[in-house]
Formats: C-alpha cells, structure tokens, sequence
C-alpha cells in the first residue's frame, strides 16, 4: 500500500506540478514538501503541523486531504511530544516503563517476604545445627597434673558433661572444671548438648605421671 508521501508526490509529478509551486500555493517550506513526498517525519514540526502540510499539499494535487490523512493516520501515531512517529511504535512508547505506587508496593511485599524467609531459613538452620563445641585445655596428648582443668566454651542453653558429669556455663558461654586424675594415660569426653537434640563430642587423651 502507497504512503501518503508517495500519493501526493505521484499525484505532483503526474501533474507535471514542481516543488516551487506547491511550496508558493501552500506556503510550506520545500525542505518540508520534499520531507512529506520521502515520509522523513522525523525532519518535520509537530504532528498538528504536518497534518496542516498534508491538507493544504492534497488541496494543491487535487486529492481529498481526508482521505489522505486517514491513510496517514494508518501509518503513523505521534508521542507524547507531539513527533511523528510509525504506528507499530506508538503503542510500545505508550507502555514504556514507568515506577508506579502499585510497582513501590509490589516491591515492598517481595522483599518483606524475601527477608522473613531468609529469617525463618536462619533460624531453621540454627535449630538443626549441632551446637557449638570449643576445647581450649587440655590439649591432645597433653602431660597433665593429677587435678587438671578441662575449660572450653559452648552455646549458652547447651547442656555440656565432662566424662558425663553436668558442668556450669558462665554468661560468656565458658566453662570450666576441674578433675581429679589418678597416674596413667586418660581419655577425656566432652560433650555438649542442644536443646533440638542434636550434640557434638570431643575428646583429648592425657598423661599423668
């Protein structure tokens, strides 16, 4: 299908009609004559501009400028600036991407639900992991005192034994206690318990001489 440009310029050259005329009949710039017979709209004035250079060029060629600028309305849409500009990218710049309350909601929501789960995946890792279990004496294979102390560090609500005896967790999660131990080498059993069940053990054999 023809354009409305390449209607008025054939209806133009048919008439042996020269640019100098429909610009001095219509009193439109020949640039802008020479742009509408091309379909350069981008060279052109706003769309109401071009509309007015499209009657007045019809009037000039004897074509019906309604017709004309219904075909023309057939190809091209404007922006919200008024350009011209083809119609199949009209629709798309009207749905341009914009930030809208409905978008800062949406937002929000997702990354409330984001970070309550995050929370709740934190927690469940917490409460399904082992506790914490550190032995700081004595060390492995130490050489040791007939009264030697085990002291170490646990999480505050663990229930922590040595060799199965229960043992006082300070509020820093420290613990200390002290063994008696009789000549000879000795394995001793740390262990400590959280409140989901789970537990960690360590042990360290000693010498006695």
């Amino acid at each position: 299908m023809k354009t409305v440009g390449e209607i008025l310029k054939q209806a133009r050259t048919d008439q042996g009609i020269s640019l100098a005329t429909v610009a001095a009949k219509t009193k439109i710039q020949i640039k802008y004559i020479r742009a509408v017979e091309e379909n350069e709209f981008d060279k052109l004035p706003a769309a109401a501009f071009v509309r007015g250079f499209i009657r007045g060029y019809s009037r000039v060629v004897g074509k019906d400028p309604e017709s004309l600028l219904a075909i023309f309305r057939r190809d091209y849409d404007q922006n919200e600036q008024g350009q011209i500009i083809p119609r199949g990218l009209g629709g798309m710049e009207k749905k341009r991407w914009q930030w809208t309350p409905t978008l800062t909601g949406i937002t929000a929501g997702v990354m409330a639900v984001t970070i309550f789960a995050g929370y709740v995946l934190f927690q469940v890792r917490i409460l399904s992991r082992p506790p914490v279990l550190v032995i700081r004496a004595p060390v492995e294979g130490a050489q040791v005192e007939h009264n030697m102390a085990v002291t170490g560090k646990s999480d505050l609500d663990a229930a922590v034994t040595v060799n199965s005896k229960p043992v006082v967790i300070n509020d820093q999660g420290e613990f200390s206690e002290v063994i008696l131990l009789s000549s000879g080498e000795h394995t001793i059993t740390v262990k400590a318990t959280a409140r989901n069940g789970k537990s960690k053990t360590i042990q360290r054999t000693v010498m006695v001489e």
